[in-house]
């Protein structure tokens, strides 16, 4: 049998193992280092992209900006949400101002209808009354039609007007 002292063995083991786990420990924080610096890098500015995003959705406030001084792929992805956000504010100015003339529009349009249809009632209720005299009888009849024909040709120039904004235009 052979014999020999196995504590210089033994202690050149518990030196490698301590080792062994002091790298692993060593390794282990490095990686706990690196994935912290990664989710700032990342996670954080996607996070606050996140937050705009939501912000805007909440208030409706088209001018809020996500911010980013990065040139990597998270500050490409801020700057083309940034320009989608200018996109959509610009088109809203123009549904606004498209919303504003269409209002003037109508305003416009039931003045000019209402100015003839006055005149046809104001003859009317006076023929109706029998206030006229024979002459005055034939100037409000005159009258009536020419206002009647008047807001004819205003329908026919908005109806005229409709066809050609929905695509589909008539010849009479």
């Amino acid at each position: 049998y052979i014999h020999r002292e196995l504590d210089e063995l033994y202690a050149r083991l518990r030196v490698g193992a301590g080792t062994v786990l002091g790298l692993l420990l060593l390794a282990i924080g490095a990686a706990f280092l690196m994935t912290t610096r990664l989710q700032r890098s990342i996670v954080s500015p996607l996070l606050k992209l996140a937050d705009t995003a939501r912000a805007i959705s909440a208030t409706r406030n088209y001018s809020l900006r996500a911010g980013s001084n990065s040139q990597d792929e998270i500050g490409v992805v801020v700057r083309a949400f940034n320009e989608m956000l200018d996109r959509l504010a610009e088109a809203l100015e123009r549904e606004r101002d498209a919303n504003r003339v269409k209002d003037e529009f109508l305003a416009t349009l039931s003045h000019e209808l209402r100015t003839p249809l006055n005149a046809v009632l104001g003859w009317a209720r006076m023929l109706r009354l029998g206030r006229l005299d024979g002459s005055a009888q034939t100037h409000a009849l005159e009258t009536i039609e020419r206002n009647a024909q008047a807001q004819t040709r205003l329908i026919e120039d908005l109806l005229d007007i409709s066809r050609i904004v929905s695509g589909r235009p008539g010849l009479h």
